[in-house]
């Protein structure tokens, strides 16, 4: 879209264009073109890139109020007898893109080797990097789909079961926790950048009060902080104290931004899994059915703590390496993608 006003027609084949331009983004020459990256891009260009979902997450990573909000269409769906089941077409092409970017690394990283960056040799570009975990993350998020409603449907359950509700726990905290180790490797799905920054806009004020918490703030970086954090995740801050915890807006607006980002799901959405299962638990025991009223409470409380933790204890360079970890992951959860 940017290069349209610039150009005296149409692309005549926009999967074309796809595959140069991706081996301009990673250093490598289109003649002749890497057979990996090429299938990654037709196939990239035929699903997530053809598809026009709108710009909320619809998958199952940043939420749990999953009824009215989950994203079907091109995850795990199967239009024939309307059933969460196999992986749709679209999907099994976001896997296969999955897989030939991963194939592509080592011919990436040989080129990457030998080109100087701001004056530094890097073992894989950026962009490619980027790239490949966006990728990943899209096919990670789309089978958190089912196993979201999985979990949900054991501690929905008339009739609650421990042991269901802590197999499908177990399974989605997992998938999550593999998409944090994933989402480390690279700056663009890492939280601690985004808080840093909101700090530094409050630099060394201290003039930010009135803001309905105990104690009050003050300190502007922290109300910054503060905010930032609101923003990912309950949207109108937390306010009060721990005692007395108040989602404002009656928690209309939670889950808001839902970044699938490093940080985010270790601190806020992986913890958030675990209480629900906490408290489904404690109702199996006694015989009761889930308490939501309950687990919502136990998350404005989570959610007040975390907000009002100042200080931005996140790391800002991203940690692991980005083709080990894609790699792993994709042999992992591949029997997932079996029927594409």
């Amino acid at each position: 879209m940017q290069e349209a006003s610039f150009k005296a027609a149409p692309e005549p084949n926009i999967t074309d264009w796809l595959i140069r331009r991706a081996h301009r983004r990673y250093g490598l020459p289109y003649v002749p073109r890497n057979a990996d990256v090429a299938a990654a891009w037709a196939a990239l260009g035929a699903s997530g890139y053809a598809i026009d979902k709108g710009v909320n997450d619809g998958t199952g990573v940043c939420q749990m109020d999953i009824l009215s909000k989950l994203n079907l269409a091109s995850g795990f769906w199967n239009k024939a007898d309307g059933k969460i089941s196999s992986p749709a077409e679209p999907l099994c092409l976001e896997f296969a893109s999955w897989g030939s970017l991963n194939a592509a690394a080592p011919a990436v990283k040989a080129v990457a080797e030998h080109v100087d960056v701001l004056g530094q040799k890097s073992s894989i570009p950026q962009t490619f990097s980027y790239d490949l975990v966006n990728t990943a993350r899209e096919v990670l998020a789309q089978l958190s789909i089912p196993m979201l409603l999985n979990f949900s449907a054991a501690f929905s359950a008339s009739t609650l079961s421990a042991a269901k509700i802590n197999a499908t726990a177990d399974q989605f905290v997992q998938l999550l926790t593999d998409m944090e180790s994933l989402l480390a490797t690279d700056t663009a799905f890492m939280l601690g950048p985004w808080l840093a920054s909101a700090r530094k806009l409050g630099g060394n004020a201290s003039d930010c009060t009135d803001t309905q918490i105990k104690g009050d703030i003050g300190n502007c970086a922290n109300f910054m902080e503060w905010n930032a954090k609101a923003q990912l995740t309950t949207w109108y801050p937390v306010i009060g104290s721990a005692a007395a915890p108040q989602v404002q807006q009656g928690g209309r607006d939670h889950d808001y931004a839902r970044k699938q980002w490093s940080g985010l799901l270790a601190d806020v959405h992986i913890p958030r899994a675990r209480l629900f299962q906490r408290q489904a638990l404690q109702n199996a025991a006694a015989g009761q059915p889930f308490n939501d009223t309950a687990a919502k409470a136990g998350y404005a409380l989570q959610s007040f703590k975390w907000q009002t933790d100042f200080g931005n204890h996140y790391p800002t360079e991203p940690k692991g390496d980005a083709v080990a970890i894609s790699a792993a992951l994709r042999k992992k959860y591949a029997r997932f993608f079996s029927s594409c």
